[in-house]
């Protein structure tokens, strides 16, 4: 995937920032400079898990792949669905997980976007009963 895919999803601002949750607990913040290509990231956990969720994340690149493993596999047989429901024509991880904030139903970790203070955890839950996607309330 690679630095292209985040480029090309800048919407005119000169960074993206998000914080990655487990709950409603903030265990990282990254912050990302499309003008230096700098990434900074400021981990605040404090279990081996959430110390740990970024692991290997060092440069655009591998937070890409980040992203990906936040994602419905690509090799669903249903994954074409999947896009049509999110309103997306293509797998693109970051687009996906602009999309579900990166909750699985595996995991209690996600992604809060910049633009998203008010969401909680019981908003992005895919196990709630009645959840939908953020945005298609």
């Amino acid at each position: 995937m690679g630095q292209a895919k985040i480029e090309s999803c800048s919407t005119g601002d000169s960074r993206m920032q998000f914080e990655v949750l487990n709950t409603d607990m903030v265990v990282a913040l990254v912050r990302y400079s499309y003008l230096s290509k700098e990434l900074e990231i400021e981990n605040y956990g404090e279990h081996f898990m959430d110390k740990n969720v970024l692991h290997g994340v060092s440069a655009v690149e591998d937070l890409c792949d980040w992203f990906e493993t936040r994602c419905f596999l690509r090799s669903r047989c249903d994954v074409e669905f999947h896009l049509n429901a999110l309103g997306l024509t293509e797998y693109s991880p970051y687009n996906i997980v602009r999309k579900t904030n990166g909750a699985l139903f595996e995991d209690t970790y996600w992604i809060r976007w910049e633009d998203q203070s008010y969401l909680t955890w019981q908003d992005v839950n895919p196990r709630n009963p009645g959840w939908k996607l953020p945005g298609s309330r």
